[in-house]
């Protein structure tokens, strides 16, 4: 930092001049408060962004998540509402993920036997 408080970056060499004089200090400095505030403005745009890229992940792990269960939803309302009275009633098996179609399968099955 320069005396007046200004923040410098440099570089000290030592010159030596072929023994006529004696070895000279050349220093050079540049004010980096440019340099400082170029990257306190990428911060405030790195910060951002990646807010942004958390809060879209966020929204879509849930909109995801919410729309890979809705089959399940519906599955476990069609079950809920089959009563002692309503053995009959099967769940439908036309709409469903391959992955869950064997699980529909059994519980129709199970119901079969119940009811027989």
């Amino acid at each position: 930092a320069h005396a007046d408080g200004t923040p410098m970056e440099g570089l000290e060499v030592a010159v030596d001049n072929a023994g006529a004089l004696p070895v000279a200090t050349m220093l050079v400095a540049i004010d980096i408060r440019p340099r400082l505030r170029l990257l306190a403005a990428y911060l405030v745009v790195l910060v951002a962004a990646c807010t942004i890229g958390v809060l879209a992940s966020i929204g879509l792990a849930a909109w995801t998540t919410r729309r890979g269960l809705q089959p399940l939803v519906r599955l476990s309302a069609e079950a809920t509402a089959i009563a002692p009275a309503s053995l009959s009633v099967r769940l439908r098996d036309d709409a469903v993920d391959p992955e869950v179609h064997g699980l529909v399968r059994a519980f129709n099955a199970a119901l079969d036997r119940v009811e027989q």
